[in-house]
């Protein structure tokens, strides 16, 4: 009988455990529809619980969520942003780029950074000419964002700048960006890369 009464109390303790999992957090409750699913993920990261990740629907919001809930470097990265920084960061890591008012479209920045630590340089589709993808390949592997002043394809000329921002650290490198979209995204990138110093 004891045998019973142990086997019932732990499938008790996995049901309700089970059931509490899952449920999304406090401080996103009263989140507008549009913004639940970005409030989920930066409360799951700064908590470091997976677990609030599961209300996610959409996989791939909730593989990253999992994930990086689960990375304290991340932690750090998100608790150092802005409320806006974060939404945009979240559109990043997820794919969903597009958080740009309609006008202000990112050109070209929205190419997903190489780690600074790749060798090889991946040159964005579409390169208007092998002189820009040359002078693009060089900044990048220079560390020196004037070979990206000499790119005549805006969308290209703004990635090459948003790279070495990444791969140098210094926000300071994007401020030759005029499209804010740009500037913004160049910004978040240099800035992930300061604090992940």
């Amino acid at each position: 009988m004891r045998a019973f009464h142990a086997v019932l109390l732990a499938f008790s303790l996995a049901l309700l455990f089970g059931c509490t999992q899952g449920s999304i957090p406090s401080a996103c409750a009263n989140a507008a529809p549009e913004k639940l699913a970005n409030c989920i993920y930066v409360n799951s990261v700064l908590d470091q619980n997976p677990y609030t990740c599961y209300p996610l629907s959409d996989a791939t919001q909730k593989e990253k969520c999992l994930r990086d809930s689960s990375d304290s470097s991340v932690q750090k990265l998100v608790s150092g942003m802005s409320p806006s920084e974060r939404d945009q960061f979240f559109a990043i890591v997820t794919g969903a780029i597009s958080t740009a008012l309609p006008g202000e479209e990112p050109s070209g920045a929205t190419q997903q950074p190489q780690p600074p630590s790749s060798g090889a340089v991946t040159i964005p589709s579409g390169a208007a000419s092998e002189a820009d993808a040359q002078s693009y390949a060089q900044a990048v592997q220079a560390n020196d964002m004037s070979p990206c002043v000499s790119i005549s394809d805006a969308s290209m000329r703004a990635s090459c700048i948003t790279q070495v921002a990444l791969k140098v650290k210094k926000p300071e490198v994007c401020s030759s960006l005029t499209v804010k979209a740009d500037l913004d995204l160049c910004n978040l990138y240099a800035k992930a890369g300061e604090q992940a110093k």
